[in-house]
């Protein structure tokens, strides 16, 4: 005998927009398993993949967000005549874009300030543990 059928992709939206509109994870497992007919794993796994799809809406939202941010940013700088003002539009799109380089700054931990110890970051593997 063959178990229940349904359509997994639907399922799986309509497990994502009732998580976005609050319902909770102990309310949507009750739902799959006992009005659906699902069991327990499924309906984790289908559960994980409403999560994966909430992830990707929410990662595609901020990069139009930060899209529209630096298209903004360039309108400005683009209508602008002030030199100031247009240095630091460029400043800004640059520290958006992640051009500049992190810079870690520590002292030796003594009362009073003996030296100061600057590390210019290039990039991620230049942070480790034990530097911070």
């Amino acid at each position: 005998m063959r178990g229940p059928t349904y359509d997994r992709e639907f399922l799986v939206k309509k497990i994502a927009m009732m998580k976005i509109k609050g319902k909770s994870t102990y309310f949507i497992l009750e739902f799959l398993q006992n009005d659906i007919k699902m069991g327990q794993t499924t309906a984790y796994e289908v559960l994980r993949d409403a999560q994966k799809v909430i992830n990707e809406m929410q990662l595609t939202e901020i990069e139009t967000a930060f899209s529209e941010a630096i298209a903004q940013l360039e309108e400005l700088y683009e209508s602008t005549s002030d030199k100031k003002l247009r240095l630091e539009i460029r400043k800004e799109i640059s520290k958006m874009r992640g051009l500049y380089a992190a810079q870690e700054i520590k002292h030796s931990g003594e009362i009073g300030i003996q030296g100061i110890d600057i590390k210019i970051i290039t990039n991620k593997d230049d942070i480790s543990k034990e530097n911070l």
